[in-house]
């Protein structure tokens, strides 16, 4: 059952990545002058899930048995940090690749509870997320603070997923198309 369930939320992790490359209509698919020089990724960001290390660990294999060797582009596990070292070790030798769901826009200081981009590059990550609409929302990351951070991530060598979507509220009112334009 176990393994049922992780499979059914690995899926469920990928769903907004798989529904872009169908050409939903909040999705825009790339010229084809950009789909010659851009890389497709599937990312699936994790949020406060799982529950445990166990739980992470056995998602993070899930994910990398399901990924084939064909698969174009990268996959990504948008991984909260204290499951960083387990899901590096689950997907080591993969092709799946793990990303930071955020990072601090200073190498080291008195910040506590942030992460530096020196830290997540350490455990393994290739990728960050960085601002995404609950940062915004809740915790108030302003496009200042964004910014900062992305040029952060850039010059510590980390690629960056920038988001800049809509909320949760303005995804059901259907105000997508004007909040991303």
């Amino acid at each position: 059952m176990a393994i049922k369930l992780s499979m059914i939320v690995a899926a469920l992790c990928f769903l907004p990545a798989a529904i872009a490359f169908t050409g939903h209509r909040h999705f825009a698919r790339p010229s084809s002058a950009l789909s010659a020089t851009r890389k497709p990724i599937i990312a699936g960001n994790w949020k406060m899930n799982p529950r445990s290390r166990e739980e992470a660990e056995e998602l993070a294999k899930c994910a990398a048995e399901a990924t084939q060797a064909g698969t174009p582009g990268d996959v990504i596990l948008c991984v909260p940090h204290p499951y960083m070292e387990t899901v590096q070790r689950a997907i080591a030798g993969t092709k799946v690749k793990m990303a930071a769901q955020g990072i601090f826009f200073e190498d080291s200081g008195a910040f506590t509870g942030s992460v530096s981009s020196c830290m997540v590059k350490s455990m393994g990550c290739e990728y960050v997320l960085a601002g995404h609409s609950e940062r915004r929302t809740i915790f108030r990351d302003d496009d200042s603070s964004i910014n900062r951070k992305v040029r952060k991530a850039l010059n510590n060598g980390l690629k960056v997923i920038l988001c800049c979507g809509e909320s949760f509220e303005e995804y059901n009112s259907g105000l997508a198309d004007v909040v991303c334009r």
